[in-house]
């Protein structure tokens, strides 16, 4: 600046050292350079944005003044006791350079075309969300969450506005924001000012994309104004009658340094929280003093970060709320109901404050609780009134020294532990989750790969093991050729060695004995083959557990205790029971429990709806329930517990219950049911869940337009949940919601149905059996409807392919065993018959999107280690969304299913017999490209051995085999009653006449001759199989 000449331009650089020194000033207390440099950085700001320049009369100015800034630092790290020194001519300095802003410069500045683009899409997406909560607020205008989530939308637009220079659109931003704060269900008129508005707003835009001057919009902002200032009036008028002399103002938050405000929010929600929990303490055990200091602690801090943040509303409210606790506290005055019921509402008030700093909203000031405080502790009011004006002339202020602690809570505050804290994104905790299941599926593909090398070292061990053997018996017909040559030459000649004392080997014998060698060194490798993969399955066990470590972390991050949210459960408790007149005090059992962040997030509003409704409809009136021979105060118990692999949430009042006779009239008055066929107490129960359907006799904030229970039932439905509905008149009602204990990793059963295969979290499962075949039609052939009984309970029999829709099948082997997975889930127990279970393994929960996501019974999916897509069923919700009811009883399956003797469509079953591998993997790639499974075997033994566990169709068997050759497995066939009518096709090389007659005379169907041509294999199969299998078919 000392060689700057005018006009003189700023850059980005004096920028941002003005707003750093502001904010080290602010920050370190030194109140005069904080108060300067705070003037200093709104000037640079505004003549930054104006795009303006310093003349030859305001430049000195500024140079002066950074001059005196310097000496004010140099002044304060001398002598940081003294006095503080005059920053008057300062300030005057810089009123003198403040520019002044020219509307015609705002309107004539150009916006950069590439700006221009991204800030209409971001428009248009914000539109798009505040086009639909208006349309939410119309049906719901009292709903004061619709009504922030508006204002949010509209601070967003009205400061992207304000950074694109668009005054005129900001202000418009504004009009709507204030229209929207007036919307009740005694207002309605406001939505005709807000559709104008918009309107408006449309012409406005659609202005600056044809680069043509703006509409003026002062016809509508006078329209505002008036409808606003009547608004005033009638709430004036309103507030007379109601002898209400309080006056409520209106905070806005300050527009400096927003991330220490932000920063400022979240410390305070935790400090609010745990000062809600040190009152809860101290009001149940008066003598309780470390839940005192704890108060005191917590309300010094917020004081003081609201002093810091300019937040003059919220740092007033807590600096009395400390200063009436340290009252009561120094003077040893006793502690009463009156006492703790100012402080609840001092610390309800508190929270409301934090709610608005958090949607950056205006923040109401307390001045009521400020009076009543200043009545409690017997203050002079001119007094009080003379503490605010100090504190709110006073902007920057130092920080009040903490009271003294006593030397106990000294020492133990010393002892205790301070883990250090980081806050993450929640999205990157998503995508490090994520991604740590992705190394957990490459493990598994890893392996995958390792036990398939392992199953081909066997095959090789197996392979080297019959080599050796032919070559064994190779080595002795060479060696009894060499002896039957010599004694051919001892009577021709004479020696005197034989040939193998001389090593004269034919050479016959030394390639048999080379072979022998090259076989000795396979084997040997195959043992390094197995070591090596022995040391693989080693280190990817370890990786694994290793893999389970960094999952399980990554999730307990994602993990909240659900005792963060008890302090603005009881907070709606005590409103409603303000509001209604009633008493009733909320328990919460299990709060120390810990769920997903996600299911704690959307959780919040269905309880807070159940809690309102159940005070508005279910708790009685004190006077009602003293007729009742009940306590005055009602009891809402909320419990919190874990049920399998669900979330189980209840919550239980002891009022009325519900008036089943009340929802029947209703019911029949908006033609919900049919007089002639009336549904049980149970099912008109749940027409509370219903859109629009109330038994209230008169609309209120609170109950009576029929939208908190559909709002209830509709979250829970989003989170793929379950709510259930328990009522006793006179004794009260009990809510159940249960919902998916929502993991990103899991153990699961991958299942079989109907060849398409399923996962099933395996905490769903209560037990598993086995039942034969036999046995399951027996159940199918009952006149009743099927049960199982398991350890004395009936448990509904379905099978899963029902459930899904899928053609239901059973083996043809009576004695065959299926798997029986048995479920109990709240009301609902279940029986469920699969095909057959693969394996038992962790899985990774991925989302299945938009479109799937909205079938309740699929929990998601998760990509198996060979890249299969498989989908993880909900089993308790299929149940439901397949009309089987609570009550265990479940639809009669079709007779077709059940007749005893019928042979239903399947795909058929091969087995491969051969010693070949490569025979084995050729034929059974055929057979699945033409419809068939496909099993094989070695030999004749393994063949046996698989017979025993699972029947083929037909078989296609080899002739030369070990340990049991073809001839021999065909005969065992033939000969067992069980197995005697299996088509048999022999393919073998041996294809002369002598062969062929053996193995008709055993009873094979077909004899080819290796190699086959595929056509004559497929239709020779046809032909045994006929047409009960089409699908077999080419």
């Amino acid at each position: 600046l000392i060689k700057a000449e005018s006009p003189f331009s700023l850059d980005k650089e004096l920028l941002r050292a003005a707003h750093s020194l502001k904010g080290c000033a602010n920050i370190a207390k030194v109140t005069p350079v904080a108060v300067v440099a705070t003037q200093l950085d709104q000037i640079f700001r505004s003549i930054y944005e104006q795009d303006s320049t310093l003349d030859e009369q305001q430049l000195p100015l500024l140079i002066a003044t950074i001059d005196g800034l310097a000496q004010l630092i140099e002044h304060h790290q001398q002598s940081p006791d003294t006095e503080e020194p005059d920053i008057l001519p300062l300030i005057d300095n810089l009123n003198q350079i403040t520019p002044a802003v020219k509307e015609e410069d705002v309107q004539q500045k150009l916006i950069d075309p590439e700006f221009l683009v991204v800030y209409l899409e971001e428009t248009d997406d914000l539109l798009d969300q505040y086009v639909q909560q208006i349309k939410q607020l119309q049906q719901q205008p009292d709903n004061a969450d619709t009504q922030q989530a508006i204002q949010q939308i509209l601070a967003t637009l009205t400061s992207n506005a304000q950074h694109a220079s668009l005054t005129t659109i900001a202000e418009l931003y504004q009009l709507l924001e204030k229209l929207t704060q007036q919307s009740d269900s005694k207002n309605t008129d406001v939505f005709t000012h807000l559709e104008h508005g918009y309107e408006e707003l449309n012409n406005q835009i659609e202005s600056l994309i044809q680069n043509k001057p703006a509409a003026d919009i002062n016809e509508f902002k006078q329209q505002v104004e008036d409808y606003l200032n009547q608004a005033v009036i009638h709430e004036s008028e309103q507030s007379q009658e109601d002898n209400s002399a309080t006056t409520v103002e209106q905070f806005t938050l300050p527009t400096g340094d927003t991330e220490l405000l932000e920063a400022f929010t979240e410390e305070c929600t935790e400090l609010l929280d745990s000062s809600g929990n040190a009152l809860k303490n101290w009001q149940q055990d008066h003598n309780d003093q470390e839940a005192t200091m704890q108060l005191q602690r917590d309300l010094h801090t917020i004081k003081g970060g609201a002093r810091l943040v300019g937040v003059t509303p919220l740092a007033d409210l807590t600096h009395q709320t400390e200063s009436l606790v340290l009252s009561v506290t120094e003077n040893g005055q006793k502690l009463n109901s009156k006492f703790f019921n100012l402080l609840q509402r001092c610390q309800d008030r508190l929270a409301d404050m934090q709610v608005q700093l958090a949607n950056k909203t205006d923040i109401t000031s307390a001045n009521d609780l400020l009076t009543e405080i200043a009545q409690f502790s017997g203050q002079d009011k001119s007094e009080l009134s003379h503490n605010k004006v100090a504190a709110i002339d006073t902007r920057i202020t130092e920080a009040e020294p903490a009271k003294a602690l006593p030397e106990t809570v000294i020492s133990e505050t010393k002892a205790t532990h301070q883990v250090e804290q980081v806050r993450v994104r929640a999205d990157l905790l998503d995508f490090l989750t994520n991604f740590a299941g992705e190394v957990n599926i490459s493990r598994d593909r890893v392996s995958q790969q390792n036990a398939a090398i392992r199953r081909q070292l066997m095959e090789m061990d197996t392979t080297v093991a019959r080599l050796q053997d032919q070559l064994r018996n190779l080595e002795i017909e060479t060696e009894t050729q060499i002896l039957f040559r010599y004694e051919d030459e001892t009577h021709s000649k004479k020696s005197e060695f034989d040939p193998l004392e001389l090593d004269r080997f034919s050479m016959m014998q030394q390639l048999s004995r080379g072979l022998t060698e090259s076989v000795s060194d396979l084997n040997d490798i195959g043992q390094s083959l197995d070591i090596l993969v022995r040391d693989t399955d080693a280190i990817l066990l370890q990786q694994s557990r290793l893999n389970t470590d960094i999952q399980q972390g990554l999730m307990n991050t994602r993990l909240l205790p659900f005792s963060g949210l008890v302090p603005r459960f009881e907070r709606i408790v005590r409103q409603t029971n303000t509001e209604l007149g009633k008493k009733s005090e909320l328990s919460v059992l299990g709060a120390n429990r810990e769920l997903d962040r996600t299911i704690l997030d959307h959780i919040v509003a269905p309880i807070e709806h159940l809690l309102r409704n159940a005070i508005a409809h279910g708790i009685e009136t004190p006077e009602t329930r003293s007729e009742l021979a009940k306590n005055e105060t009602g009891k809402l118990t909320l419990t919190i517990a874990r049920d399998g692999s669900e979330v189980l949430i209840t919550l239980a009042d002891d009022g009325q219950g519900i008036n089943i006779e009340n929802i029947r009239e209703k019911a029949l008055k908006q033609n919900l049911v049919n007089p002639d066929n009336m549904p049980s107490d149970e099912e008109l129960i749940q027409l509370i869940l219903s859109s629009g359907f109330s038994t209230a006799e008169n609309v209120s904030q609170l109950s009576g337009r029929g939208v908190g229970m559909d709002i209830v039932s509709s979250e829970i439905r989003a989170l793929k949940g379950r709510l259930s509905i328990q009522s006793v008149t006179g004794q009260g009602t009990t809510f159940s919601i249960r919902l998916p204990l929502t993991l990103s990793i899991m153990q699961a059963l991958l299942v079989n149905s109907y060849d398409q295969q399923y996962a099933i979290p395996l905490a769903t499962v209560h037990a598993g059996e086995r039942i034969a075949v036999e046995d399951i039609k027996t159940l199918l052939a009952q006149k009743n409807q099927p049960h199982y009984e398991y350890n004395g309970a009936y448990y509904p029999f379905i099978p899963l392919a029902r459930l899904l829709n899928q053609p239901f099948t059973l083996p043809d082997d009576p004695k065959l065993q299926l798997p029986l997975l048995l479920f109990r889930s709240g009301d609902i127990h279940i029986a469920l018959l699969i095909d057959s279970i693969n394996s038992n393994r962790e899985i990774v929960l991925k989302s299945v999107g938009e479109q799937l996501g909205t079938i309740a019974a699929i929990n998601g999916a998760t990509i198996l280690s060979d890249g299969q897509v498989v989908f993880i069923l909900d089993i308790p919700t299929l149940v439901n969304t397949t009309n089987l009811s609570a009550s265990n009883e479940i639809q009669e399956i079709s007779r077709s299913i059940i007749e005893l003797d019928e042979i239903q469509d399947r795909t058929p079953l091969a087995m491969v017999v051969d010693d070949s591998i490569t025979m084995r993997k050729a034929s059974g790639n055929l057979l699945k490209r033409h419809g068939f499974d496909v099993i094989t075997a070695r030999d004749g033994i393994d063949a046996v051995a698989q017979l025993n566990e699972q029947v083929p169709d037909i078989i296609l068997l080899d002739v030369e085999m070990p340990r049991m050759d073809g001839f021999e497995f065909a005969t065992l066939v033939r000969n067992n009653d069980q197995y005697k009518d299996l088509p048999i096709i022999m393919i073998t090389s041996r294809t002369g006449d002598k062969h062929r007659d053996r193995a008709m005379n055993i009873g094979v169907d077909s004899y080819m001759g290796k190699p086959y041509q595929e056509i004559d294999l497929i239709e020779t199969m046809q032909g045994l199989l006929g047409d009960n299998y089409p699908q077999a078919k080419p």
